[in-house]
């Protein structure tokens, strides 16, 4: 189910960086994500892999968040001190529909 950027990061208590009207509907790895995934990014050595990734957007930790003046993000970002609980909780987000909701 496509969600935007502004709804997941409000569902996880974090904050967005860009356009929060982006929507993703799906959830990848970097190196298979198409447009309209969503990320992940743990560690800031692999920040630059998934700023150039295809990925529609990313989750990354407070601390990547230093780094990213080097970088220049392209894309927007959903910035939370706990990346990979905030990845989980979008996930089930972005991949409940309405019809497993009610059960």
């Amino acid at each position: 189910m496509k969600r935007s950027l502004k709804q997941i990061a409000e569902l996880v208590q974090a904050r967005v960086v860009g356009d929060s009207e982006i929507e993703v509907s799906g959830i990848s790895s970097a190196h298979l994500a198409g447009p309209t995934d969503l990320i992940f990014v743990e560690k800031s050595e692999n920040l630059e892999a998934a700023i150039h990734s295809r990925a529609g957007a990313i989750i990354i930790g407070e601390n990547a968040v230093r780094d990213l003046e080097s970088i220049k993000p392209v894309k927007a970002l959903i910035v939370s001190p706990l990346p990979r609980l905030a990845f989980s909780r979008a996930a089930k987000f972005i991949l409940t529909t309405p019809d497993t909701q009610s059960g």
